[in-house]
């Protein structure tokens, strides 16, 4: 049975920066393939360069950004049809690259010179297996210079703007008293100002990383424990500590192009960014915009929850989310995330205030728990199938 005492446990000793290359990620590396070998698990590492070119966009791409529409409105300080069908031509691109999140991983490999490890334990089904099992958490933490609430507001700005510019261009031609030079002005240096406070976020390596993500990685261990003492009939299970998911998730794009034999009956749950007492958030993924995976997954971990009496709040995002999920689902696999629907959380990661005293035992347990029941009624469910 799952133990919150077991996961805290594990959680107050990977409490340290873990940041790529640092001392604290080999630390914690070491950790968990001790560990993972003390319950007898197989385990296996693997080793994978990459690229921080991704890191590096997520600041260049906002500035210039920020630039073309600051651009677009000293340009164009008159109302036209040639913005609105270049800024729309724009936004049909971005649509479209919804479609490629498989071309994040070929980033990662131009100028590949950082170095990582995937940790993934296996653990067996009793019988022939029916079923397979991926239980995910990233072990890497980071901080980033500027808080998540200021990104999230110039990235708003940003996309605001944009659709502000072409409502503005639009509303002229039909109201003449429209203050279209002014909004589009207002517009130009908000964008401007938004894209160059992004560039300035610099990845730093002073986070604790409590809630994103050791307390993802922390039940994820408890859980390896609890199945390799009682292996499931028909079901493996999988654990799977990626790395170098705050740089562009490199660590799970590696997993799921290095691994083959992987086949579609395969369920991925991945544990990211939990810990405080808020509701459960049910994180059904995206293979694209327009295209969502793990319907049934998804379906059967609310019912879970529900059964359990766990608050939650069911979520269908976008694919532009940076969690682990991407990668998988981009391959068409059933995965889903599980994180705390929480601001203050929010708030938290990626800096220093993202500490232990956040994280309580109790959310550590309903995450677990809720992780147990679904992996145990999914074998029963085969075993009673056959």
């Amino acid at each position: 049975m799952f133990s919150k005492e077991n996961a805290y446990h594990h959680l107050t000793s990977l409490v340290y920066p873990r940041g790529i290359g640092s001392p604290g990620e080999k630390i914690a590396c070491n950790y968990i393939n001790q560990l993972l070998k003390r319950y007898g698990i197989k385990v296996n590492n693997q080793v994978f360069v990459f690229s921080k070119i991704v890191d590096s966009l997520t600041r260049i791409l906002p500035f210039l950004a920020g630039v073309c529409l600051w651009a677009f409105t000293t340009l164009f300080s008159v109302h036209s049809w040639i913005p609105i069908c270049l800024l729309v031509i724009i936004i049909l691109i971005l649509l479209s690259l919804s479609y490629l999140p498989t071309q994040i991983g070929k980033l990662h490999k131009i100028n590949a010179k950082f170095k990582s490890t995937n940790i993934i334990g296996h653990i067996p089904s009793l019988s022939e297996s029916k079923n397979h099992i991926v239980f995910v958490a990233h072990y890497d933490s980071k901080s980033q210079t500027l808080p998540i609430a200021i990104r999230t507001l110039c990235i708003f700005i940003l996309v605001l703007s944009l659709f502000l510019i072409i409502f503005s261009h639009l509303i002229s031609f039909l109201f003449l008293s429209y203050p279209f030079f002014s909004v589009n002005q207002l517009c130009g240096y908000l964008s401007l100002l938004s894209g160059l406070l992004l560039f300035t976020n610099f990845t730093r390596n002073s986070s604790f990383g409590a809630s994103d993500n050791a307390s993802g990685v922390s039940i994820v261990l408890e859980l390896a424990r609890v199945f390799s003492q009682n292996p499931l009939i028909h079901t493996q299970i999988t654990v799977l500590l990626t790395s170098a998911e705050e740089y562009g998730m490199a660590g799970a794009f590696y997993y799921m192009e290095d691994i083959t034999d992987l086949k579609l009956n395969t369920s991925f749950i991945n544990i990211d960014g939990v810990g405080d007492n808020s509701p459960v958030g049910i994180v059904q993924a995206k293979k694209n915009i327009f295209s969502r995976t793990g319907k049934a997954l998804f379906n059967e971990i609310v019912e879970k929850a529900d059964f359990l009496s766990l608050p939650f709040v069911p979520i269908k995002t976008l694919t532009g989310i940076g969690f682990d999920h991407i990668p998988i689902a981009s391959r068409g696999f059933s995965v889903v995330t599980l994180c705390s629907y929480s601001l203050k959380m929010v708030l938290r990661i990626h800096s220093k205030r993202d500490l232990i005293d956040h994280v309580s035992r109790s959310s550590l347990d309903s995450i677990g728990r809720l992780c147990e029941k679904y992996a145990k009624d999914c074998d029963l469910n085969k075993f009673q199938d056959l």
